[in-house]
């Protein structure tokens, strides 16, 4: 019991742990990075399957910890770019998210991906 509580409350501490938000982590080197937040994703993904699995916690005391981490980990959103050329592309990747029912309901974008964003709502 000891070790889920102080899991939960490493879970709720920070959801930029490790400085996982910093611009400079990507800045720095392109190989790789992404492996890294991969592995960090997976790590919490498995602390939060740990979480909702427990017996050792009560429903309601679960529910309350999954509603903070819904506001701390925030939600998916689709980033498009601009340029003028994008704005086709983009209309394919909307296309195929729409018909996976992957589309997020976060969706925003500079110039060209703008446009294409405010069509889509």
């Amino acid at each position: 019991m000891k070790g889920l509580m102080k899991l939960l409350k490493i879970i709720l501490s920070k959801s930029n742990i490790s400085g996982i938000d910093n611009e400079e982590l990507y800045s720095q080197t392109y190989w790789g990075t992404k492996y890294l937040v991969h592995d960090f994703v997976q790590q919490v993904l498995e602390s939060l399957i740990i979480v909702r699995d427990s017996s050792a916690i009560d429903t309601q005391s679960k529910l309350d910890f999954f509603r903070k981490v819904k506001r701390m980990y925030g939600r998916t959103a689709l980033l498009l770019s601009g340029g003028a050329s994008f704005g086709y592309y983009h209309l394919g990747v909307i296309k195929t998210l729409f018909e996976a029912k992957l589309l997020p309901k976060i969706i925003s974008g500079t110039s060209a991906g703008a446009m294409i964003a405010s069509l889509i709502w």
